[in-house]
């Protein structure tokens, strides 16, 4: 074989810089009921289960830390950006996760 084509499904998805769509809020107002309601809500991420019961539970606990990070990533630029950003702090308490 000279040659190989390889098709990557990714290019045609558009790019997102923040690291969750919800993370988008254009308010404080958002960014509170945002964070108000995300512990309980399902989460496919987690498996289709609430942060809440993901916290209560060790396996699930890494996954839960993964998210939280993505989230912290995408409070960062937002913030750098001069936009409102949730404090992500502020689940890491709700959900008594330990910061890292």
């Amino acid at each position: 074989m000279t040659r190989r084509s390889v098709i990557d499904p990714a290019q045609d998805l558009p790019r997102n810089p923040m690291a969750s769509p919800r993370l988008l809020a254009a308010s404080e107002e958002a960014n509170e009921a945002w964070l108000s309601h995300w512990p309980s809500e399902r989460v496919p991420a987690l498996g289709g289960l609430t942060p809440r019961a993901a916290a209560k539970r060790k396996k699930e606990r890494v996954r839960l830390e993964a998210l939280l990070r993505e989230f912290e990533r995408g409070a960062r630029l937002l913030a750098q950006a001069g936009r409102p950003a949730p404090d992500i702090g502020r689940l890491h308490t709700q959900l008594g996760m330990d910061r890292w």
